[in-house]
């Protein structure tokens, strides 16, 4: 499930639900319909009962009143059946039984049932039900007084048709009375429970009991389930194609989405490239601040590229310098040796004239030479001097706006870590809302997911250049203090060659004074060598000073190095982006 597509994921997510949806159809409708189909079937049955007992106990009690207020003795037997539609109707007069074909004897069976009826009978009654001619007949007996009275017969095979044309399809009737004669029934089986009717047939109970056929009902409904589930097929085919068109036209945002972000997230982002906003729902609100988020981190990656250029530049005038100022270092370095070698010259001379005061003379013009050549030596080094304060000068001043550009640097840094964590937390509060909405914020969910990642790797792009700034601000802020400390250096080495000027100037006057005064040559020649040594140890002491000033200016050079490194290593990081 993890290695499907988002796209086959909904797909599938669609045809689940009408799947489900069809199958939980099939058993609500099957279940229902079953249900409805049986209670439909009784209520028919209940219905159709309570007819047929109306029906039914209205033409008994009918007959019923009927019997019991005709006066048979004033009109024909014959057309009193017609009039009333009786089968029989029997007259009992003093033990003689008449009837429409005449009178029956006392050796007849039926005049002697007859009779024995009415004898049973003190009030008007039912008596039990009979076949005649395979009919059933149900006989009405009415005494009128001692020997006296009348016996009716009535054919129910009225009742018998009615009951058999009114009979609804799966349903079965039975009609029976009290003693157990059955006036109809077509029932099949008769291990069937059925609904159970009461019919008051004067001193009689008969009973009409309503029978279901379940398996009847279970084929209706299978018909009926057949029918539902067939038309809930086609329509869940039909879903499933409109769902899937409604995903791959839903999705295709998304699509769009995914190729921007993918296209960020692989380190070739095209900053200049937007995303189409063609509608209004969360989906186009989503493109429209990736849009916005996109064209602020473009106007970022082009002030930083701005700024990085900038500081290309000072970098190389730096390197530039740096490689200058080595490089007069080293003929100052040179030229403190050749002054360290004239003083050392000058001390031999000295001690050539206290060892021979012959020569002083032209000793002294010598050391009066030497002493030029020391002062313009000297004057040399000063001016040596002062240009390296001017280019330690302009060195300062090129890294402190380096130092500015950096400031500049780390504050654009600041603005684009705000933006990656506020993107963030959009996300964030993108995926609590898509959480909420459940099954339908599914999409939403991945969607946040991705931005969210891309938000971390920003942050962290912008954490490794705010490290290499951090180093790059470190280097710079150790070359200004070697720098102030070079300066210091320098200032002693103006302070100290000051001292060998003013060291000539009385040797000069030295040897000036040995050629106006031969005689003092050897007390001149001693405090000359005096002098000498001085100078000699000013001269050391500027050499190692030159020295320490060459170590240092190697380590701003290298220091140089590290910040070209560290600014190439910043313009690589931009290279990866694109923009317009």
């Amino acid at each position: 499930m993890k290695s499907l597509s988002f796209k086959m994921k909904i797909n599938a997510f669609f045809i689940a639900i009408s799947l489900v949806t069809i199958l939980a159809s099939y058993l609500s409708v099957s279940f229902f319909v079953s249900r409805e189909t049986t209670r439909s079937m009784h209520a028919d049955v209940e219905s159709q009962m309570e007819l047929l007992v109306t029906t039914v106990n209205n033409e008994i009690n009918n007959k019923l009143v009927l019997a019991s207020i005709l006066d048979t003795s004033a009109t024909d037997l014959g057309q009193l059946q017609q009039l009333t539609g009786f089968h029989k109707i029997y007259r009992v007069v003093h033990g003689f039984v008449f009837s429409s074909e005449g009178s029956l004897s006392d050796m007849d069976v039926k005049g002697q049932q007859v009779l024995a009826k009415l004898a049973s009978a003190e009030v008007l009654a039912v008596d039990d039900l009979t076949l005649v001619e395979g009919n059933p007949v149900l006989t009405i007996i009415s005494p009128q007084g001692e020997s006296r009275g009348d016996v009716f017969e009535v054919d129910l095979s009225s009742v018998q048709e009615l009951l058999e044309n009114t009979q609804i399809e799966g349903a079965y009737l039975k009609l029976e009375t009290d003693s157990g004669f059955e006036v109809f029934n077509n029932l099949p089986d008769s291990s069937w429970q059925g609904i159970s009717r009461v019919i008051n047939v004067q001193n009689q109970q008969w009973t009409l009991t309503g029978y279901i056929d379940h398996g009847f009902i279970g084929q209706e409904v299978n018909q009926i389930t057949r029918l539902i589930t067939m038309a809930l097929s086609v329509a869940g085919l039909i879903i499933i194609c409109v769902s899937i068109f409604l995903a791959k036209y839903t999705y295709a945002p998304i699509m769009r989405l995914r190729v921007v972000v993918s296209d960020l997230a692989s380190g070739e982002g095209d900053l200049s490239q937007r995303l189409e906003v063609t509608s209004r729902d969360e989906l186009g609100e989503i493109a429209q601040d990736i849009n916005v988020f996109i064209a602020k981190l473009e106007h970022m990656v082009k002030q930083i590229s701005g700024a990085s250029s900038s500081m290309e530049q000072v970098v190389d005038n730096l390197q530039k310098n740096s490689e200058a100022t080595q490089m007069q270092l080293s003929d100052h370095i040179s030229e403190t040796g050749q002054v360290v070698a004239a003083v050392n010259e000058m001390s031999h001379s000295a001690a050539s004239v206290s060892e021979s005061s012959r020569r002083a003379a032209e000793q002294a013009a010598m050391t009066l030479m030497q002493g030029q050549e020391g002062k313009t030596y000297i004057g040399q080094v000063v001016e040596h001097v002062d240009s390296l304060m001017t280019n330690f000068d302009s060195t300062s001043s090129a890294i402190g706006t380096l130092n500015q550009d950096i400031e500049q640097i780390s504050q654009v840094l600041e603005q684009i870590g705000a933006i990656a964590s506020q993107t963030n937390l959009l996300a964030l509060n993108a995926a609590i809302e898509a959480a909420r909405a459940g099954a339908y914020g599914r999409g939403f969910t991945v969607v946040a997911d991705e931005v969210r990642t891309l938000a971390a790797q920003t942050q962290q792009s912008t954490e490794k250049i705010d490290d290499n700034i951090a180093k790059l601000k470190n280097s710079i802020k150790c070359v200004l203090a070697e720098m102030q400390v070079l300066q210091q250096s320098n200032q002693s080495v103006v302070v100290s060659t000051e001292q060998c000027e003013k060291a000539l100037n009385a040797i000069s006057q030295s040897v000036g004074t040995i050629c106006q005064l031969n005689d003092e040559m050897a007390s001149a020649a001693s405090q000359q060598e005096a002098v000498s040594m001085s100078i000699t140890s000013s001269m050391d002491k500027i050499q190692s000073v030159v020295n320490g000033i060459e170590g240092q200016s190697k380590e701003t050079h290298g220091d140089v190095e590290r910040l070209s490194k560290s600014q190439h290593s910043l313009v690589d990081v931009l290279l990866h982006f694109r923009t317009s």
